[in-house]
């Protein structure tokens, strides 16, 4: 059954203005919960948890590129675990994903003086 081309048409004005609003409540969300607002410290600041102790894991050679594998055996973790909460940091700017599964800390840079 072929869908009728006025139905189709609808239904990608429905989800284009459905993603436009979506888009524009994570937005809110993230103003909401900003660190400019936040009263909670993230998951990663904190020492003791998970995503710190990769990141810890990570600077302990800066300059290093890191695979999921190197990274779950010094945790002592699955890889799962760690790709998904390695994914996540990068993904948020903790931490850098230079090449497909690959992570390191984040470079910084050197300002001449």
């Amino acid at each position: 059954m072929t869908p009728e081309p006025q139905e189709v048409l609808k239904l990608a004005a429905q989800i284009v203005e459905t993603k436009s609003l979506l888009a524009e409540l994570n937005s809110k969300w993230e103003m909401m919960f900003s660190q400019n607002g936040a009263s909670h410290t993230p998951r990663a600041k904190r020492d003791n948890s998970f995503p710190a102790q990769l990141k810890a894991i990570l600077s302990s050679d800066p300059g290093k590129q890191f695979t999921i594998a190197e990274v779950a055996e010094t945790a002592k973790v699955n890889s799962l675990k760690v790709g998904r909460t390695l994914f996540r940091l990068a993904n948020t700017g903790h931490i850098e994903n230079p090449k497909r599964g690959f992570y390191q800390t984040k470079r910084t840079e050197v300002v001449a003086q």
